[in-house]
């Protein structure tokens, strides 16, 4: 399998299921991908009937920049669990979006 390089413009958010059990945590692991460098993320993710937790990972080196991505990521997880909920389904084994900026 070949990377697809990095976004020219805006950020490519790629999280994949890390881990995820019957205890209702899950962790999502991945980067934001901007042109200059891949900036990592971790999120996990705590599910309590139709009650959905988010939290991003404290990061070494998070700046201003990284804590607006994780928060961009938190938002983007939330949704695809939210939804997988919903519609009766399993976990999203990836997430991956792509926004301008």
């Amino acid at each position: 399998m070949t990377e697809d390089p990095p976004p020219s413009n805006g950020v490519r958010f790629t999280l994949e299921l890390a881990r995820g059990g019957a205890d209702g945590r899950y962790e999502y692991r991945g980067a934001a991908r901007i042109a200059e460098r891949d900036i990592a993320l971790k999120v996990d993710v705590v599910v309590d009937g139709e009650s959905i937790s988010v939290f991003a990972a404290a990061l070494p080196d998070s700046g201003e920049r990284e804590k607006k991505l994780e928060k961009v990521a938190l938002a983007f997880v939330r949704t695809a669990v939210r939804s997988a909920i919903v519609r009766g389904q399993s976990m999203p084994r990836r997430v991956q979006r792509w926004r301008e900026g």
